[in-house]
């Protein structure tokens, strides 16, 4: 009887452990060196310093809002990363809004966009996911949160010169080179 009850464990044990096993050999086969890393690193910090204004002006069939091109202007400001910002120094954490990096302004970013958000440019990211909108049509524009999982906008702020001016909390400024 004893035998009987064991066979159904072991399979479902040696089922689990090959499971296991299987997806450690995918990500051992599959993880990026880290010369593969510092390459992609690379090559987004040139797209985010390269904006290509004339093809994402093309996509939204409308001139950027001046408030765009100074943010694509400004490479202090693009190469901060891992930040929070919040409508004062006095804002508690949960009330904070976190952005992980910029998005680059060209027409990847535009194919990269979630699906249902082509009226909007999403200008910077959580990191999870996530992006911070604004309808590029606008002269200065509303900020959006999209969240991905919801798939629900939330309004971060009104315009977006007065978001841009919210105090940075936690900053980190990437000490790369920009090519």
């Amino acid at each position: 009887m004893s035998e009987i009850i064991a066979i159904p464990f072991a399979c479902i044990g040696i089922t689990v452990i090959l499971a296991v096993a299987v997806l450690r050999l995918k990500d051992l086969w599959f993880e990026p060196s880290h010369e593969q890393v510092d390459e992609a690193s690379r090559l987004f910090r040139k797209r985010l310093q390269s904006p290509d204004f004339a093809t994402v002006e093309r996509h939204f069939g409308h001139p950027l809002p001046e408030c765009l091109l100074q943010l694509h202007s400004d490479k202090q400001e693009l190469l901060q990363s891992d930040f929070f910002v919040a409508s004062t120094k006095d804002t508690v954490e949960n009330e904070c809004w976190e952005i992980a990096y910029y998005q680059p302004l060209d027409g990847q970013s535009i194919r990269e966009s979630w699906h249902g958000m082509g009226d909007y440019f999403a200008f910077a990211s959580d990191g999870f996911g996530n992006d911070y909108l604004i309808d590029p049509k606008e002269n200065d524009p509303a900020v959006l949160f999209y969240e991905h999982e919801r798939g629900e906008l939330t309004r971060v702020c009104d315009r977006f010169t007065e978001f841009m001016k919210w105090p940075r909390l936690g900053i980190k400024i990437e000490s790369h080179d920009s090519a």
